[in-house]
């Protein structure tokens, strides 16, 4: 009897559903940001914990200037941002 050679990818794939599914974030959003933010201690797991914020402000349109300059709109403020190097 011969077995399938992704038998024992499947097999795992439900277990590592499992894992990703259990560490959520302990700290308030905003404790990240500011002049002093607060880490949180590193904590080995198998895969690692993501929380995708959802987009607020995004670009809505990027070009280059003459001058090599970053031009971007912002879709939220109304405004355009110019974004160059200093000599």
């Amino acid at each position: 009897m011969s077995r399938h050679p992704a038998l024992p990818f499947l097999a795992c794939t439900p277990l590592l559903a499992l894992v990703a599914c259990g560490e959520m974030a302990r700290l308030d959003e905003r404790a990240g940001y500011g002049p002093h933010p607060t880490l949180p201690e590193p904590s080995a797991t198998l895969l690692p914990t993501v929380n995708i914020a959802p987009a607020r402000g995004c670009p809505a349109g990027v070009a280059i200037a003459a001058r090599g300059a970053l031009v971007v709109a912002d879709d939220v403020g109304n405004t355009i941002w110019r974004v160059e190097a200093r000599p």
